[in-house]
């Protein structure tokens, strides 16, 4: 049986067992240890169905597939 430990939009630390058990899957900011979900890096917990992530405070914006960007073109080469 698995088992949340996290609540949504919880901060995070690295190295703080988010669920135990088989049933949840990590996904970016998170690793499994053997029946354990870890964070690896301070941030927000996002837990979308039985995938858990987590949103780093910190750091450069990494854009994905189907994100909204906004921004200002400058120049044209």
């Amino acid at each position: 049986m698995s088992e949340l430990l996290i609540k949504e939009r919880e901060v995070v630390v690295p190295g703080q067992v988010l669920a135990e058990g088989m049933d949840y899957l990590p996904s970016h900011g998170t690793y499994r240890q053997d029946d354990k979900i870890m964070a690896n890096r301070l941030g927000v917990s996002v837990i979308d169905g039985k995938v858990i992530r987590t949103i780093p405070l910190a750091g450069i914006y990494m854009p994905k597939r189907n994100d909204i960007i906004i921004g200002k073109v400058i120049d044209v080469i």
